[in-house]
């Protein structure tokens, strides 16, 4: 399998970001009677109630990328809160491709905030973006294959890591011509989260078939592998307090600025890096390495052989009766060694694979072409 990979031309950037403010329980009044009056009967309606809070959905802006939601607390804090879900570029354009998403450049920071500003005045909202909290930011990057089958393929592998502490695994369900099928979108997306961050790598091209996203011009007819990497309201919150930052413009024009950085840091911390190798090829690196002894040449080999076949690492333990600590340390001889703990498919097309991590640092920009023989050429 002869293919190369390479960013798409926006490298990185951002897409969805959530934005929210509190009005008075006047103010919110106002808006959801102008909102309503404003809106055909499907743009806005009620959604289910939850416990003591009520709300209501407004798709008045919808072609417009942004979704507004209007909760109601009926607790003794009497809460009302305003959130708007943009998409950046549908915000600028509404013919605007669901492919692609926002670079880091001030020319488009400057047309999202002028038209952000154009919008809410259309529907009497707080018209700049400053009056608003940013609530969530998701950093993404879209990674072009050669073959169209590249993404799932990687997919496939990353399902084998096991869970990082202090993550879950989040499993999802897809609605299939009316009937629920449980599992057929997990083996298109992966995603790790906690309170703070949700990292998630999911198969575009399969996202804009499945759910008719494609715009008509569009044919996909490569693998498009999209990273993302959603920052929730607690780490925005620590990190601009770090940073010093009030203005939520420039919180999301910095962030976009260091999207390739935060991206790569907890793909590291997340996934494994090196590269996968079928257990034949790994088997041969290991005896050419003087420094590590038979017995651990041997338990690496197992935990790659088993993690090929399963990510219970635990299970993997109890079945090779290994402890932590011997874990632990065949897992720092394959991180020496560049080499990836999830083994290949004996049936794998080609014999070695860079990780998820490996493709993330050595692509820079689009310019930068990976093939996987491994060379690297601009």
């Amino acid at each position: 399998m002869k293919t190369s990979i390479r960013l798409t031309s926006e490298g990185y950037g951002y897409h969805t970001l959530e934005l929210g403010y509190h009005p008075s329980h006047e103010q919110f009044r106002k808006h959801c009677r102008d909102l309503n009056s404003r809106s055909s009967s499907k743009e806005y309606y009620p959604l289910k109630k939850f416990e003591d809070t009520s709300c209501h959905f407004c798709g008045l802006l919808c072609k417009n990328g942004t979704r507004i939601y209007l909760t109601e607390s009926e607790c003794k804090y009497n809460v009302c809160n305003v959130k708007l879900i943009v998409n950046p570029r549908r915000l600028i354009n509404p013919e605007a491709s669901y492919l692609g998403i926002m670079p880091s450049d001030p020319d488009d920071r400057d047309q999202f905030e002028q038209s952000f500003t154009d919008c809410m005045r259309k529907v009497d909202l707080p018209e700049f973006i400053d009056e608003w909290a940013l609530k969530r930011l998701d950093l993404c990057v879209n990674i072009l294959w050669d073959k169209k089958k590249g993404p799932h393929k990687l997919l496939k592998l990353l399902h084998k890591e096991p869970v990082p502490k202090g993550y879950e695994k989040n499993l999802f369900e897809q609605s299939d011509a009316g009937k629920r099928r449980k599992g057929i979108k997990n083996k298109h997306i992966i995603k790790f989260s906690n309170d703070s961050v949700a990292f998630v790598v999911y198969d575009k091209g399969y996202q804009l078939k499945k759910e008719n996203l494609a715009l008509p011009e569009e044919f996909i007819t490569k693998g498009i592998l999209r990273v993302e990497l959603q920052l929730k309201k607690p780490w925005l919150e620590k990190y601009a307090d770090k940073r010093h930052i009030t203005d939520t413009g420039d919180l999301i024009a910095t962030l976009a600025s260091e999207s390739r950085m935060w991206i790569c840091q907890y793909a590291e911390k997340l996934f494994n890096g090196g590269t996968h190798c079928k257990l034949e090829k790994m088997e041969q690196e290991l005896r050419n390495t003087e420094n590590i002894r038979g017995t651990v040449r041997k338990r690496m080999l197992k935990i790659a052989e088993h993690l090929r076949d399963s990510s219970d690492i635990q299970c993997i333990m109890e079945e090779l009766e290994l402890s932590e600590k011997q874990v632990r340390t065949c897992f720092q001889h394959f991180k020496q060694l560049n080499l990836h703990p999830v083994a290949l498919p004996d049936d794998f097309p080609i014999d070695r694979l860079p990780s998820l991590v490996d493709i993330l640092q050595d692509l820079e920009d689009d310019e930068t072409e990976l093939r996987l023989d491994g060379k690297r050429k601009k």
